[in-house]
């Protein structure tokens, strides 16, 4: 049994291992430590917002009923 041989694998398989546990660890500071995605789509409104939508398109489909073609 070659003693140095079996010494050899072992180091190189515990730098394997060393490595694989350095970049499972910047894995996972990599994800704790990201900014948030951007949401895509329309921004929120507020509740004044809301509201002036609400009015304008109450408006809009009273007009709408009223210049109803017949």
């Amino acid at each position: 049994m070659d003693v140095t041989r079996i010494i050899q694998q072992l180091t190189l398989e515990k730098e394997l291992i060393n490595h694989a546990i350095t970049q499972l660890q910047r894995l996972e500071t990599t994800e704790v430590d990201a900014p948030a995605k951007k949401r895509r789509g329309r921004p929120s409104l507020s509740p004044e917002e809301r509201l002036r939508v609400a009015e304008r398109m109450r408006k809009y489909w009273s007009d709408r009923r009223q210049n109803r073609p017949v």
